[in-house]
């Protein structure tokens, strides 16, 4: 049975401090008009800061006995003005009211009118005179048709990554679009974990055995789509390959692999890249420049005994359909990371604060916890609520989560934040 309780937290952050306080814990560097921070301590004291409620405002997902609380997997989410969320979920879009009841389905997974083939990520956009708003950042399949958007909503500053042929890109002051693919990125050098893929004899794509982490280029465009800046590099989702009888490959998704993350915010408006596996973060302006780079040295740590074991088992559990025999062979075959990605999540709050997720995605973590930066990069303190958590979006007064619960079911939370 799903696990309807909500999750009582206690989360205890420094308060927030003037840009130099904060300045005051991390070196500052300039690298050809490139700000580097590099933060070693936090500046709020224990027990000061911005507090977040112990009980959630808004639960989605805990209502067994309604059909649209149930899903394999939340894409994304964005919590709008009026406190509603839609909450992008196994190829749908579905609107939820401030109490987490069902208001009405937006898209549907397929392939009519309304309906949508994939998608990535929910983003909250400005109010305008009809209402609330929300953007959808879609990521497309092979005929790259785009997805409907929200009612009454329109491309903003705000709604990052939105493909540019999607609806009403042109309303948007700029997008963000990424160029995917190895071999369709040709600023990238391809080297031996970044390689495209290559169709056989029998027309099979496939990018070949061993570590696989393909890049791409994101770029800034232009809503008259005339004009595209060059921003950081984006990864895919670490795999690792292994070659299966008669041609066949099996690729595997370690728990200690890296991703990359995305998010935007502040006034003006930045996107933050992480990269990952270090703890790197790149704000790049709406002019394509590299403005500031956040580090912190020695974030990246190494997996304990019983994450190995656990991280083994999830392995195992995603290789179910083999034989035994196959299965033991694949596994034995897929390297174990020598430390964890240091990134987990990534947002970003309309003021321009950065949070960071550092723990919390591993079921060994008791607790998730998300370092928090100032708007001059300076390394301000920590949230840590328990429980298993993924920051979905910071607003100036709540953090959207999706949370796991014990039985495995993931809930859609939204806190109360107090700066």
């Amino acid at each position: 049975m799903r696990a309807a309780a909500l999750l009582i937290a206690t989360a205890l952050i420094g308060c927030q401090t003037s840009p130099e306080a904060s300045k005051s814990t991390a070196s500052v560097r300039d690298s050809a008009g490139i700000e580097i921070v590099t933060s070693t301590t936090p500046a709020w004291r224990e027990g000061e800061g911005w507090q977040v409620d112990t009980m959630p405002m808004t639960v989605i997902g805990a209502d067994e006995s309604d059909p649209q609380q149930q899903w394999k997997y939340v894409e994304g989410a964005a919590r709008l003005s009026d406190g509603s969320i839609a909450v992008a979920a196994d190829g749908s879009i579905r609107l939820f009211g401030a109490d987490g009841r069902f208001v009405r389905l937006i898209s549907r997974s397929g392939e009519g009118p309304g309906s949508s083939a994939t998608l990535a990520t929910c983003w909250p956009c400005r109010a305008t005179p009809s209402g609330p708003t929300t953007a959808l950042d879609t990521r497309w399949l092979g005929t790259r048709r785009p997805v409907a958007s929200f009612a009454r909503s329109a491309w903003t500053a705000s709604s990052l990554r939105a493909s540019a042929r999607g609806p009403n890109a042109a309303t948007a002051s700029s997008l963000t679009v990424r160029a995917t693919g190895a071999s369709r990125t040709p600023s990238i050098p391809l080297s031996a974990t970044n390689r495209p893929s290559i169709v056989d004899a029998n027309g099979m794509s496939s990018p070949g055995p061993g570590l696989l982490r393909q890049l791409n280029r994101v770029w800034l465009v232009t809503p008259a789509r005339d004009t595209a800046y060059p921003l950081g590099i984006e990864a895919g989702l670490e795999q690792f390959g292994v070659k299966l009888e008669a041609g066949r490959e099996a690729f595997v998704i370690h728990p200690f692999h890296s991703r990359s993350y995305l998010a935007s915010g502040g006034n003006p408006l930045r996107l933050a890249i992480a990269t990952n596996p270090d703890y790197r973060i790149e704000l790049w302006s709406m002019t394509g420049k590299l403005e500031r780079i956040i580090e912190r040295p020695g974030a990246r740590l190494a997996p304990t005994a019983d994450e190995i074991a656990r991280a083994h088992e999830s392995m195992a559990s995603q290789l179910k359909y083999m034989d035994q025999a196959t299965r033991d062979r694949v596994l034995a075959q897929v390297p174990t990371p020598d430390s964890l990605a240091a990134v987990a999540g990534l947002a970003m709050t309309p003021t321009g604060e950065l949070l960071v997720q550092r723990e919390g995605f591993l079921l060994s973590h008791p607790a998730s916890v998300w370092d928090v930066f100032g708007t001059d990069g300076g390394f301000l303190g920590s949230i840590r609520i328990p429980g298993h958590m993924r920051l979905l979006a910071a607003g100036t007064d709540h953090l959207l989560v999706i949370r796991r619960t014990p039985d495995d079911a993931w809930l859609v939370e939204a806190y109360r934040l107090k700066r």
